[in-house]
């Protein structure tokens, strides 16, 4: 996390000193992260399901304009990640009831990207299509670890006691690498600042984390164990400030 803090002090630093070729931008976006089973019981009850977790996104880009077709983009990010479970339960249709046994879990992630940004020309209302793919580096908490667990409204046979639904889950590495691609609109002003809407997704190239979940369905008990590599996919919105310098030049003009 600290080299990571520092690598991005240094790309402000140099965009500081840059004239009028970096844009800056805020970015705020949601973004889908699933799992994928990987041992335990192959067969589920059907009230099970582990969904998509689902998160924030904020970062601040750094773009750089090669040439007039071709940028290069960086900066840092940072969401979450995890496992999210749910199980059908019994409910009232007299009262405000939860039809749900929700189970969620998840941790913070720190991201800087390197990406080639391709744009093409702008058309009559200053709006241009753009697309752009490269590869992201990720780190978690090395040390992340969760037991979380919710009742089931059932009765285990065993014990005569409330059955839960638990979860254990916990860090397989502290970073990660991705390849990440996006594609979107912008709009462009005549000054240099610019408002992006983008599709974006990665794909994760190791698991970096793993989580077992057990429950109870009439009076059997299910485990499964899945993990996740960071993959997501998601709508960011963005905007960039006038490129670095711009004010800078204007005054001397």
């Amino acid at each position: 996390m600290k080299n990571l803090l520092l690598f991005a002090l240094v790309l402000f630093q140099l965009n500081l000193n840059a004239q009028g070729r970096w844009n800056v931008g805020l970015q705020m976006g949601v973004t889908g992260n699933p799992s994928k089973f990987s041992s335990g019981m192959e067969d589920a009850s059907a009230l099970f399901t582990n969904n998509v977790y689902g998160a924030g996104q904020l970062a601040v880009n750094f773009r750089y304009r090669i040439a007039e077709r071709w940028s290069f983009q960086t900066g840092f990010g940072f969401s979450e990640f995890g496992f999210e479970y749910t199980l059908a339960k019994d409910y009232s249709l007299l009262k405000s009831e939860d039809h749900f046994a929700y189970l969620r879990t998840g941790t913070c992630t720190s991201e800087i990207p390197a990406l080639i940004i391709y744009n093409s020309k702008l058309n009559c209302r200053n709006f241009r299509f753009i697309a752009g793919a490269g590869f992201g580096f990720t780190a978690i908490d090395s040390k992340w670890q969760s037991e979380t667990s919710v009742p089931v409204d059932q009765i285990n046979a065993e014990n005569n006691q409330p059955a839960e639904m638990t979860e254990h889950s916990h860090s397989l590495q502290s970073t990660s690498a991705n390849f990440q691609w996006l594609i979107g609109v912008e709009k462009v002003w005549s000054r240099g600042n610019m408002l992006s809407l983008t599709f974006q997704s990665r794909y994760g190239f190791s698991n970096i984390a793993s989580s077992t979940v057990s429950y109870m369905v009439e009076n059997k008990n299910y485990t499964h164990t899945f993990t996740n590599n960071g993959t997501s996919c998601g709508i960011a919105l963005c905007y960039y400030f006038l490129p670095m310098g711009t004010r800078k030049l204007n005054r001397v003009k």
